[in-house]
């Protein structure tokens, strides 16, 4: 108002200096700001007096005599108004105000499972928590494998471990998982999906921050499950701050985030290449030994999406042997498919694999492949860790992100689902020509390192969160609807660019921080 006054004034006001502030009407001490702060939060504050020091005034009250005779102004805020917009603007910024002041940000990730159990997902929350934790306080709320709660600390990232009192179609309910995230203090929530009852939990617990989603993959099998939970589904998107998709692929062609496309953000996984670039040798030949040349490899848990049958079923064409590392329901009836055919002599159940013991596997392998039958298989993180091996990729023509990262004809070759002989085909054309085989897995090992590492993706998603904090009431939009900002340039460290204690900006007792 003192601006539009001026404004007003014209030339009148031209070149002078005018005093603005409260005036007599409005002196305020320090004590009084004390009590009103206290008022306010229901509770005693923690303060002590100094002496005073050469050069302080005692009191100080602004002559706004000027300004009230020349350009007609007067306050028209007390100051108790004043505090009391100051006060709740402080109170519904305080997670950004706490970050400003070079506070770490306390982040709550929600999935299904953790390590030691195996998955896409498990090994993608894995790494991202592990670089999060270094300029972060970030943890982990998951479900545990029986009904009983554990808490445990896990490469310095603390795990909750919330009891699973029933399992329907592979979605584990967890009664405490609310609470869980009730009593949290994370300034945001990330959720990963599929994870029906999670949602539930999270909209039933009230947390009052930004929520941010990765959307892995669509509820692709159980239909009316996934039916049913729709409406909670949708809930969640609406309420999400963004939604990090894992792939341009699947942004477009999932029918569920078509309308949420302009709070979507293409964020694709990382791996940390320099784990698979330095294998053990011995242990690479003694497998090369034990199962001869020709070697092929794939990784994944035995279910339905994975498409192993058809992987099988292509070895009746293929001279050489196929290792299959993981586990699962569909075991007992791939380990009988494999005798039926008569291929169960070339055929080795290798079971689950830590990822220290995973990659001389790779290694000694001449080629990965990928068989997945249906958009469940989102991704495909198992195709980054067989290209930081050095290895050409088969995979499959799905509707998902599979075929964005490894690209048919540079890395790899790309054909279509359930298709055996296509499959033998592709397999057989890299297993008789060492030179192609060469150029495709040096091709392969360059886009992980320059498109699907690490740093990159945890970079990408500090960057996410900074820009929700800045506004945790609306959703960024992003540029070109969903764009996948898949920037090039490397040189800063994905470290830099958030707040941590110790910072180089000055730490200051501010409002803000008394509030937090």
């Amino acid at each position: 108002d003192a601006f539009d006054a001026a404004f007003a004034a014209g030339n009148a006001a031209h070149g002078r200096v005018y005093n603005i502030g409260g005036g007599p009407d409005n002196v305020l001490s320090v004590r009084e700001v004390l009590a009103y702060i206290e008022r306010r939060q229901q509770r005693k504050l923690q303060y002590h007096f100094d002496n005073w020091r050469p050069g302080d005034q005692k009191v100080f009250v602004s002559d706004i005599w000027r300004a009230q005779t020349e350009l007609g102004w007067t306050p028209k805020v007390r100051w108790s108004q004043g505090l009391d917009l100051l006060y709740d603007w402080v109170s519904q910024k305080r997670r950004f105000v706490s970050m400003r002041v070079g506070a770490k940000l306390r982040i709550l990730h929600v999935g299904k499972f953790y390590p030691p159990r195996m998955g896409g997902i498990e090994t993608h929350l894995h790494a991202l928590c592990g670089e999060l934790r270094k300029v972060s306080d970030v943890s982990i709320l998951v479900a545990s494998e029986d009904s009983s709660d554990k808490d445990e600390v896990v490469e310095d990232v603390p795990v909750l471990r919330a009891g699973t009192i029933l399992n329907l179609a592979s979605a584990p309910f967890c009664p405490t998982m609310t609470s869980r995230i009730r009593a949290s203090e994370a300034d945001l929530v990330h959720l990963h999906l599929p994870n029906p009852p999670a949602i539930l939990a999270y909209l039933a617990s009230g947390h009052p921050g930004p929520l941010i989603l990765t959307y892995h993959s669509d509820t692709i099998r159980h239909k009316l499950l996934g039916a049913l939970f729709q409406p909670l589904l949708h809930a969640a998107l609406r309420r999400s701050s963004a939604i990090i998709v894992t792939s341009p692929n699947y942004l477009r062609t999932s029918p569920v985030l078509t309308r949420y496309r302009a709070r979507c953000k293409v964020i694709p996984h990382g791996i940390h290449v320099a784990d698979f670039e330095r294998p053990d040798r011995a242990a690479v030949e003694h497998l090369r030994q034990q199962y001869g040349d020709r070697i092929v490899i794939s990784v994944g848990r035995l279910v339905y999406y994975k498409g192993f049958e058809y992987l099988i079923q292509s070895m009746t064409r293929v001279e050489g042997r196929l290792l299959i590392v993981g586990d699962g329901p569909l075991r007992k009836h791939l380990e009988d498919m494999a005798i039926s055919l008569g291929v169960s002599d070339r055929i080795v159940f290798l079971g689950e694999i830590q990822s220290s013991k995973l990659v001389p596997c790779y290694h000694a392998a001449d080629v990965f492949a990928l068989a997945s039958v249906s958009r469940a298989e989102a991704f495909g993180i198992v195709q980054l860790e067989a290209m930081a091996c050095g290895k050409p990729v088969v995979n499959t023509s799905l509707p998902s992100g599979v075929p964005f990262v490894s690209l048919d004809g540079i890395t790899g070759i790309t054909v279509l689902p359930a298709n055996p002989e296509a499959l033998a085909k592709a397999i057989n054309s890299l297993l008789d020509d060492p030179i192609r085989r060469a150029q495709y897995g040096n091709a392969a090992r360059r886009r992980v390192q320059a498109k699907f590492n690490l740093e990159l993706m945890t970079r990408r998603t500090l960057r996410l969160y900074q820009r929700v904090m800045q506004s945790p009431n609306t959703s960024p939009k992003f540029r070109g609807q969903g764009s996948a900002d898949l920037d090039s340039g490397m040189g800063e460290s994905a470290l830099d660019n958030t707040a941590s204690p110790g910072s180089k900006s000055q730490r200051r007792c501010t409002l803000g921080e008394t509030l937090r």
